[in-house]
């Protein structure tokens, strides 16, 4: 996401062999003891399809397929962080994302919708799968439920997983129960690189980027397969700022920024007290006309952040377009123009981006701008979810800081095709619904950065997504790079044109 002066008004592992086996359904403890980290403070309860307030408004039949998938993740999440010794979580469902050429930016992040296919009628996603960590050395676990319409007769999964395209995949064979509404649910030790057993933080943020993938279904009656991965490529902000070339590190004395020794959060905005928050601070900055020469003094506005959908920039022109997220958001940025080096603007792009209360089913605040807009209005209005519509990742990165807030806020990364990169292919019949695509969640905690780069294989692109639950203001931070990081390696600033 990256906002254009002159599209918006001003306002105020490799140890698998390739065979077929019943998989282990009991956790069994770790041999490993070095592990010294404790569980996460617990996130705050997301809202899912049981919430008196569900992503997308009450009314379940105007559910488009974005607030489906948030209220899936909210329930998914939830459940798990609800156990003990959790340590991380990701949510991962497959989908198929629509695309074309509408970049209302200007730039190389075009707007993106969600599908579970026409064919499937229901409001609720057919695979949804997570995996957690735990503290405590306890092996990593993966729960994959597949939804009651889907199900007959089955009490097992199959599953075939693949680390990387240089090691043989292995096929899993995994026992299920039916839940009390019939789904179908597996739970087992993850497999592979997912399995992070007796490893810390810093090593899940090594291997956040991990190529490992695989193909998951019903154990007979049912002949194709849904995608999975847990690809979420996370690091802390210490770690990702230092893997900074010192030249592109610090601005330079043109730019007038007063810190720019700290690239996360070069204004100062985070909170140091209860009474304050960021986007105060933000206008605080504008109105005392203290925001540096390398940034816009007056803030830049947006109805939404890529949450109009339309396949190409005519359709949009002609208003043929539809929302995918509602929500307003005020953005200070340097090189607006996308001018990268200069000396007066900085050695890369960086936004400082806020955005409003969660929009649900309460009169929005009048905006003359935005009447007359596609994304004009609530939740319950569109039956989509408050914050930024996907967008697929054209430029060389987009990495969004989580330097400015004091919260976790929920990111979800989104790859075409995964098990295709690693050469992964069904050994019978092929992806269920045409959902070749995986949508990947994780709460990104305080001081922790999200990146996504853009993919190597065009065909194959990356894209990404974020949710604001809150009842107030939220900001975040984002990077705009250079040149593009190596998607399979621990997420940094980027490649060797960047050294």
């Amino acid at each position: 996401m990256v906002i254009q002066r002159f599209m918006l008004p001003i306002i105020f592992a490799g140890f698998f062999a390739c065979k077929s086996r019943t998989y282990n359904t009991a956790s069994s403890p770790s041999m490993d003891q070095s592990s010294k980290e404790v569980s996460r403070e617990r996130p705050p309860q997301f809202p899912d399809g049981k919430s008196t307030e569900p992503w997308g408004g009450r009314l379940e039949a105007k559910w488009k397929a974005e607030a489906v998938f948030a209220d899936a993740l909210g329930d998914a999440m939830n459940i798990a962080w609800s156990e003990k010794d959790i340590a991380d979580v990701l949510v991962a469902v497959p989908t198929k994302f629509s695309y074309g050429n509408f970049n209302p930016y200007g730039d190389g992040q075009v707007n993106t919708a969600m599908e579970f296919n026409s064919a499937w009628t229901h409001k609720r996603p057919q695979v949804v799968a997570a995996l957690k960590h735990y503290s405590n050395n306890r092996p990593s676990r993966v729960v994959v439920r597949f939804d009651r319409a889907l199900v007959q007769s089955q009490s097992e999964i199959e599953l075939r997983f693949r680390n990387s395209p240089t090691v043989p995949s292995v096929d899993l064979r995994v026992k299920a129960s039916k839940t009390s509404d019939g789904d179908l649910v597996a739970e087992f030790d993850a497999p592979g690189d997912w399995n992070m057993a007796g490893k810390g933080q810093e090593d899940r943020m090594i291997h956040s980027a991990s190529s490992g993938s695989a193909l998951v279904r019903p154990a007979g009656q049912f002949n194709d397969w849904f995608p999975l991965t847990f690809k979420h490529p996370v690091s802390t902000t210490e770690r990702l700022t230092r893997s900074v070339n010192p030249q592109l590190r610090v601005f330079s004395a043109a730019a007038g920024v007063p810190f720019p020794e700290n690239l996360a959060d070069p204004m100062g905005l985070k909170p140091v007290g209860d009474q304050e928050n960021s986007f105060s601070k933000a206008l605080s900055l504008e109105i005392d006309k203290k925001w540096p020469k390398s940034f816009n003094n007056a803030h830049y506005a947006s109805c939404n952040v890529h949450g109009n959908f339309a396949s190409r920039w005519d359709a949009a022109n002609a208003k043929n377009s539809f929302p995918t997220a509602v929500g307003r958001n005020w953005t200070w940025l340097t090189n607006p123009e996308n001018s990268l080096n200069q000396p007066a603007q900085g050695p890369f792009k960086i936004l400082y981006t806020c955005f409003e209360p969660r929009r649900v089913n309460k009169p929005p605040t009048v905006d003359s701008a935005c009447v007359g807009q596609p994304t004009e209005g609530t939740e319950a209005q569109h039956g989509v979810p408050s914050g930024a519509g996907w967008h697929l990742i054209g430029d060389p990165a987009e990495t969004l800081f989580n330097s400015v807030e004091r919260v976790p806020l929920m990111m979800a990364a989104g790859f075409a095709a995964p098990h295709e990169r690693i050469s992964l292919n069904p050994p019978t019949g092929g992806i269920a619904y045409g959902l070749k695509d995986v949508a990947v969640a994780r709460w990104l905690h305080p001081d922790e950065a999200f990146l996504t780069a853009r993919s190597k294989d065009p065909t194959r692109p990356n894209f990404h997504w974020f949710l604001f639950h809150a009842d107030e203001h939220v900001c975040t931070l984002e990077w705009v790079h250079p040149c593009v990081p190596d998607e399979a390696s621990e997420p940094s600033f980027g490649g060797t044109s960047c050294k």
